[in-house]
């Protein structure tokens, strides 16, 4: 299912079709790898704001936690 395979099987079936077929195959196969590089496009800009969600938390929620822990006698281990 990934795109090894179907690769594979577009070159596999490319010789064997008619002049029409290879041109809707070609066609196919070109939608399916640009649907595959818009989600991983997708997935790049989710994973820029889970960082930025995980960075203020840590700067507004474990930071201070940490500093007044320390003043009650509590240490952090990272």
């Amino acid at each position: 299912m990934g795109f090894h395979s179907d690769y594979e099987e577009v070159v596999l079936v490319f010789h064997k079709v008619g002049p029409l077929q290879k041109v809707l195959l070609a066609l196919s196969f070109f939608t399916s790898v640009s649907a595959m590089a818009s989600l991983s496009e997708t997935i790049f800009k989710w994973k820029g704001f889970i960082l930025d969600a995980v960075a203020v938390y840590q700067d507004y929620f474990v930071a201070p936690i940490i500093k007044y822990s320390a003043i009650l006698g509590l240490h952090y281990d990272p």
